[in-house]
């Protein structure tokens, strides 16, 4: 199973948020990216019943602020190990985790 998540602390958690704020757009392209969904589908996390606390109620893509963590999982099953492509298919699942990644860093060293 390859996880990946951002459980940031409530100062860190309103960096992303902001980030996601000022740039729901690339945002959204990177989670929507074909390869992205294939591989880990949605954001795998709790959300807020109502939007966070200093942040706007009327935002389009509020729901991607509701997050409490921003967390994606993919399940290896077991024969892809045993293929001969197995590092093949390993560095595509990361390659398409990069951006998620990097955005997320991005908004952290902010």
């Amino acid at each position: 199973c390859i996880r990946d998540s951002h459980m940031p602390p409530p100062d860190r958690l309103k960096k992303i948020r902001q980030e996601i704020l000022y740039n729901s757009d690339e945002f959204k392209d990177i989670i929507n990216a074909p390869g992205f969904k294939q591989i880990y589908g949605s954001i795998d996390a709790e959300k807020l019943s109502r939007p966070p606390k200093d942040f706007p109620a009327d935002f389009p893509d509020i729901d991607l602020l509701k997050f409490k963590s921003y967390t994606v999982l993919h399940t290896v099953e077991s024969q892809h190990i045993l293929k001969e492509d197995f590092e093949t298919y390993v560095l595509k699942t990361f390659r398409e985790l990069y951006p998620f990644n990097r955005f997320l860093n991005r908004a952290l060293e902010q």
